[in-house]
This record gives C-alpha cells, sequence and structure tokens, in this order.
C-alpha cells in the first residue's frame, strides 16, 4: 500500500528548513479531500519557526505546567507537555481549523429528511479529519515527517487567542525532515475492527 503502510508519526526532526514549494504541495493535498456538499470546511494556517510560535507553544506549556501542579498524576498532561516540546522543534507546524460558517446553508426541507446542525458538523469534521490524512500521506511521499497533535486542544484559548483567526482549531500537524526512522505501530486485526452482511 505504499506510503499508507510507510507513514509513522514522527516526533523527532533534524533542524532543516521546509522548502515552501513543499508546504504548497502538501496543503493542495489537503484540500484536494472530499467534503459533504462541497462544503470545504477546512482552513489552515502555517507557522514557521518564529518568536511568535515559540511564545505561543510556550504559554500553552506553561498552562499545562500550572494543571500539573493540581493533578500531577494525570499522565495525559504529561503526554501533551510531551507533544508541546514536539511543536516546538519542529521547522513547520500547520494548525488545522474548521470554519462552522457553512452551518448557514440549510437543507431543504422538501428533502424528506432534515439535518441538524450536529450532523453537519460530524460530517465537516469527518471532511477535515481526511484532509489531515491527505495531508500526512503527502508528507511521507515527500520524504519528510508528520506528526499530527490534537494535544492542542489542552490549551484551546492560548492558542485561539494568538491565531486571531475566528475559526474553530481542530489539530495541528507538525512535519519536518526526520530525524530518526519511527517504529512500527501495532494495529488490531481486521477480524475485531469490521464483519461482513
Amino acid at each position: 500500500m505504499g506510503v499508507i503502510d510507510s507513514r509513522r508519526s514522527t516526533r523527532c526532526f533534524d533542524t532543516r528548513d521546509i522548502p515552501d514549494e513543499l508546504i504548497q504541495r502538501i496543503l493542495e493535498a489537503g484540500i484536494r479531500a472530499p467534503s459533504g456538499k462541497n462544503r470545504q470546511p477546512w482552513r489552515f494556517i502555517v507557522s514557521q519557526r518564529n518568536d511568535k510560535r515559540d511564545y505561543m507553544i510556550e504559554s500553552a506549556r506553561n498552562k499545562i505546567i500550572r494543571m500539573l501542579e493540581d493533578s500531577p498524576s494525570r499522565n495525559d498532561l504529561h503526554m501533551t507537555l510531551e507533544t508541546f516540546d514536539i511543536m516546538k522543534t519542529a521547522p513547520v507546524v500547520i494548525y488545522v481549523l474548521y470554519d462552522n460558517t457553512s452551518f448557514r446553508t440549510q437543507i431543504p426541507s422538501d428533502t424528506g429528511w432534515s439535518m441538524a446542525a450536529t450532523d453537519r458538523e460530524a460530517l465537516d469534521l469527518m471532511a477535515i479529519g481526511a484532509a489531515v490524512e491527505n495531508m500526512l500521506l503527502k508528507i511521507e511521499e515527500l520524504g519528510l515527517g508528520g506528526l499530527w497533535c490534537g494535544d492542542v486542544l489542552y490549551a484551546y484559548q492560548d492558542f485561539v487567542d494568538e491565531l486571531n483567526s475566528g475559526y474553530v482549531l481542530l489539530s495541528a500537524i507538525c512535519l519536518g525532515y526526520k530525524s530518526g526512522l519511527p517504529g512500527k505501530t501495532s494495529r488490531r486485526p481486521l477480524t475485531e475492527l469490521c464483519k461482513y452482511i
């Protein structure tokens, strides 16, 4: 299966910068994902190494450290700190955002089925997930490493205030040249996950 089989979550990057042309190709792969009624609800903010990015990630780290003072045994917070450290070392972080203004588009009532906003949101979020996967596969195809980071949600307001986009932050993708090869992770057998009817 090519890049689907070879793709791994990369947590160690070397210091080389990523050419803008490669970043563009990764973003173009993302926007080629399918979306319900072609709403294309994804938005992206590209952040390369700079003082603003360092400040934003450090501010988020400090919030997690304060949370750990109250709950030192929370493993999820320790793992989030590790993710923020990875974000600081990655040459590029792409923030993945959701333009939820598409809710203003109403499905005609004469279709016989009405869709709640939560249903449309679920479809939009799946589309954004497809965009993220396209980007991760393109990163692998280009010989780079990528890491999908949901931990930005632990410091949601810190990131949203700094990004100042007006959109809903969902996750981030760290990318750069791999420093070492990530190990292969196990997957549950297909027989546990799928049935034929």
